[in-house]
């Protein structure tokens, strides 16, 4: 994709904010990293601009030749790709590898994820004055041998190692924030925490109205969000509810908790509730 395109999505990529972010927040961590560490990195001698080249090597290699990994890098033989990132020649895999495994080590994630949550906002949110969001979670597999906490991907119908990521998206569905949990944590447990830390990322009360799928419905996230004066709307089945009468309150809401194992037996039936099957 060796044509203008690819410069106004540099441009896009510089107008909206996200290749200054990214090295403020690089340098940031470069400065917290301990002097006098174990384990140098190179990362710590960057110039701003080859942060900035390394970064959208990183970014735009995708749009040339169908590259989608680092080591498709290596056979790369056109001028494309650094042109567009005013580099010299390209980097290779290993060089990139070396700056991503380093970059894990200064701990950028959560940082960063608030700095482009702050881009994305003022780019496109903030001047349409959007205060509805869609929260959803997400199956991330990880490939390792060693123990992991496992869960169901629904996209492979199967268990496997595997992180959840829940993301906030604003209008026409582009994702602004995201954070990464455990496999065992369920939708209903974070929602409220993942909306309210877009807010702390954008540093502006912006959640007025909250939607998520079935997954996100629980009576502690409808009383959070009450007592914030947040409106939440449930993307329900159509045949769960018969109709508006379901949905009358009669009372407050009381959270169901499992009964102390000393109460079952050792057949794991709790004794003392014959009402439940």
């Amino acid at each position: 994709m060796n044509n203008a395109g690819t410069w106004f999505l540099k441009g896009a990529w510089i107008e909206v904010g996200i290749e200054q972010a990214l090295v403020d927040v690089i340098e940031a961590a470069c400065q917290c990293y301990p002097v006098q560490s174990v384990t140098p990195l190179r990362v710590l001698t960057h110039t701003p601009v080859v942060l900035v080249r390394k970064n959208e090597t990183l970014a735009f290699l995708p749009l040339f030749e169908n590259m989608t990994r680092l080591f498709h890098l290596d056979t790369y033989d056109d001028d494309g790709l650094n042109w567009l990132t005013e580099a010299p020649q390209v980097y290779r895999s290993d060089t990139l590898e070396h700056y991503l495994s380093e970059l894990t080590v200064l701990k950028i994630a959560a940082p960063l994820g608030q700095a482009l949550a702050r881009c994305y906002w003022y780019a496109h949110e903030a001047i349409r004055d959007c205060h509805v969001f869609y929260v959803d979670m997400h199956d991330k597999v990880i490939w390792t041998n060693k123990p992991s906490p496992v869960g169901y991907v629904s996209a492979l119908h199967e268990v496997r190692a595997c992180l959840k990521q829940a993301f906030v998206h604003g209008r026409g569905g582009h994702a602004l924030f995201g954070q990464t949990y455990a496999a065992d944590v369920h939708l209903s447990e974070v929602v409220v925490e993942v909306a309210q830390a877009l807010e702390r990322a954008v540093g502006a009360k912006v959640l007025q109205v909250i939607i998520t799928d079935r997954e996100g419905l629980s009576g502690d996230v409808l009383e959070q969000l009450t007592a914030q004066n947040i409106a939440f709307a449930v993307l329900l089945r159509a045949n769960q509810y018969s109709g508006e009468a379901d949905f009358v309150r009669r009372g407050r809401f009381r959270q169901l908790k499992d009964p102390p194992v000393s109460s079952r037996g050792s057949d794991g039936v709790d004794h003392h509730h014959p009402s439940r099957g």
